[in-house]
């Protein structure tokens, strides 16, 4: 039987494997850290990497080590040199420094994201309907390289984007595009080089 963890004040552990972890206040591991569901709307500086199944961040969380995930929610803000998960949803802050590999990848255009590189089935960055953004310095995704069968892109700057079906929208300006099947590039989206494969 795993044991719980439950951080209500400033906690620090050595790492291990637990059932759930919950956290309000502030925790460090000092190692990897293994939990089936994790909770944090605090903070979390984890020496290691992390194994999760279902995750959700609303508070800060940065990770020396990759992560990997069943499921995982980003409305706080995140930092990790990689990330790896089935389901991937952000409408937070993150920063992953390598690769974001995820099947389903979806990010409210609100947030600011930065990845290394990205690879998924499906990447689509949507309007949230309850953020406005005023005058934003920023673009909401920034990454090298983007590549998965359908793209649904807003507000993102790329160098490289690969796909099947790939839709460039309002506010992004992608270097290359490679797609397979078809382009669409709505007004006030910019692709320097389309290129058919």
């Amino acid at each position: 039987m795993k044991q719980n963890l439950n951080c209500s004040g400033s906690t620090r552990v050595d790492g291990g494997e637990y059932g759930e972890v919950r956290v309000s206040a502030s925790l460090r591991v000092d190692g990897d850290l293994r939990c089936d569901t994790l909770q944090c709307s605090g903070s979390a500086k984890i020496e290691g990497g992390m194994q999760l199944g279902k995750a959700r961040f609303s508070g800060s969380c940065a990770a020396e080590g990759d992560i990997h995930a069943e499921e995982l929610e980003i409305a706080g803000s995140l930092r990790a040199p990689a990330v790896e998960a089935e389901r991937f949803h952000a409408s937070g802050v993150f920063r992953i420094d390598g690769l974001l590999n995820a099947g389903e990848i979806i990010l409210s255009r609100g947030g600011l994201y930065q990845a290394g590189d990205i690879g998924c089935t499906t990447l689509r960055v949507v309007q949230d309907a309850h953020v406005i953004s005023l005058g934003r310095r920023k673009r909401a995704l920034e990454a090298q390289s983007i590549e998965g069968d359908t793209l649904e892109l807003l507000d993102t700057q790329a160098a490289v984007v690969r796909g099947r079906f790939v839709c460039v929208g309002a506010g992004c300006v992608i270097d290359r595009v490679e797609y397979s099947e078809d382009l669409t590039v709505e007004d006030g989206g910019i692709v320097k080089e389309p290129v058919r494969c």
